[in-house]
């Protein structure tokens, strides 16, 4: 009987590592696909495209600008945290057009069909509003 106690707890540990990672590789694929985010900066609205895809199992994606001003630039850092998406991306950017970072700190929504939450462009100092929505 001694003998099953000490693998009974590493069982559990490895089942507990096993379902945490299944649990985020489903995350992920919930991401997946074609979302369009509305940014509102100091009363001026922006809107971009993302589009996350999975490889590997890792989560990867892009972003461009509605208007064609940039198109397709990778999205990097990308980190998921239970119901927390962040990013990064550099991008032209307002007043001058030049190519900075640019932070994204975004909440799911538990049915994965919105996200809310800021970007950042800390070379400026501007934290603004994002709303992203699922494609359909």
């Amino acid at each position: 009987m001694e003998r099953w106690l000490l693998p009974l707890p590493l069982a559990l540990i490895v089942s507990f590592i096993f379902l945490s990672q299944f649990s985020l590789a489903q995350e992920q694929a919930r991401l997946v696909g074609d979302w369009q985010m509305v940014v509102e900066a100091e009363g001026q609205y922006y809107y971009l495209q993302l589009s996350f895809k999975e490889t590997e199992g890792k989560l990867e994606g892009t972003v461009s600008e509605a208007s064609g001003f940039f198109s397709h630039l990778p999205l990097t850092n990308i980190r998921l945290e239970a119901d927390k998406l962040t990013f990064d991306f550099t991008a032209p950017t307002p007043p001058d057009g030049l190519a900075r970072l640019i932070s994204a700190d975004l909440k799911i929504a538990p049915d994965y069909e919105k996200m809310e939450g800021t970007l950042t462009i800390p070379d400026l100092g501007i934290t603004a509003s994002a709303t992203v929505t699922r494609k359909k």
